[in-house]
């Protein structure tokens, strides 16, 4: 059995590392949280309290929130990054490991990456995070009359290019995507613009953004879970598993939980997100007891 590990120099104010320990409880295995699309972590503060005071847990935030490093821009490279980080403080599986929304992500290649080299991650789970490949309709995510001035403001932008026509469509699918994701993340000002954000925070979003449209997830060999709120886009509607049914070798639990992509995390709905979260926990750590 591991035997509980103790926080390494505390992150908060070291911009150079990503984990920070926000409770340190009983459990021998911890739980680690990895951030959404604007790379910080207060979606699971109500959560952490919620699951009780026995938990250990950390959070991964990005890697530099003042600017002073280079931005990761592949999931691939932000998975290996956390990897190194939770290694730290649990050098061997198994793993638990939870997403939230661009963060399901990362924590879905973070269970590749950790079951290559040999350890056992009996819990992985996503709120509110869908498979990218899946979303394919896009013309109904833009019938609010906000985001389609928003998106023909940048659709003139990009006619200004002289570009091929391959690259043209390619430039449209990308610019798609973003604004799906920027009408999912971020609050609308009076006008249907998304509100201003620091320099760093937009340049970490931007990356994030992109980072999302092109990983590819493959087949896991392993078994997920699936945080999926109630109130969705007509998009998400389309999949029970948010496009993660046929990318799990064992198997999809899905937990429908109240409210939506923002309200899901805060109160009161945040109270049924965590007696699941709880349940899934304890599903994970039977698994792995019993070596399945």
């Amino acid at each position: 059995m591991l035997p509980t590990q103790t926080a390494p120099n505390d992150a908060r104010d070291d911009p150079s590392r990503s984990l920070v320990r926000v409770q340190a409880g009983r459990a021998y295995l911890p739980l680690f949280f990895v951030h959404g699309l604007a790379g910080v972590t207060p979606r699971f503060k109500n959560l952490v309290r919620h699951l009780g005071p026995d938990e250990s847990v950390y959070v991964l935030r990005e890697q530099d929130m003042k600017g002073q490093q280079p931005i990761l821009s592949r999931v691939e490279d932000m998975a290996a990054h956390y990897i190194r980080e939770i290694q730290t403080v649990q050098p061997k599986g198994p793993y638990f490991v939870i997403g939230y929304s661009f963060g399901g992500l990362i924590c879905f290649e973070m269970a590749q990456q950790l079951h290559r080299q040999g350890h056992a991650v009996p819990l992985v789970a996503m709120i509110d995070s869908g498979q990218p490949i899946y979303r394919k309709d896009f013309g109904r995510v833009f019938s609010s009359p906000k985001v389609l001035r928003t998106y023909f403001l940048r659709l003139g932008e990009l006619f200004t290019d002289a570009e091929t026509r391959a690259t043209f469509r390619s430039r449209i699918r990308n610019e798609l995507w973003r604004l799906f994701f920027l009408k999912r993340q971020t609050a609308a000002g009076p006008k249907g613009t998304p509100r201003s954000l620091p320099r760093t925070e937009t340049m970490l979003q931007a990356a994030n953004i992109d980072a999302a449209i092109h990983y590819k997830p493959t087949p896991f060999a392993g078994r997920l879970s699936v945080f999926r709120v109630q109130e969705r886009t007509v998009v998400d509607k389309f999949d029970r598993y948010l496009g993660w049914g046929g990318l799990a070798e064992d198997g999809v639990d899905v937990y429908d939980v109240p409210g939506n992509h923002v309200s899901a995390t805060e109160e009161p709905h945040v109270r049924v997100l965590a007696e699941k979260f709880n349940l899934a926990i304890r599903m994970a750590r039977e698994r792995s007891n019993s070596g399945s």
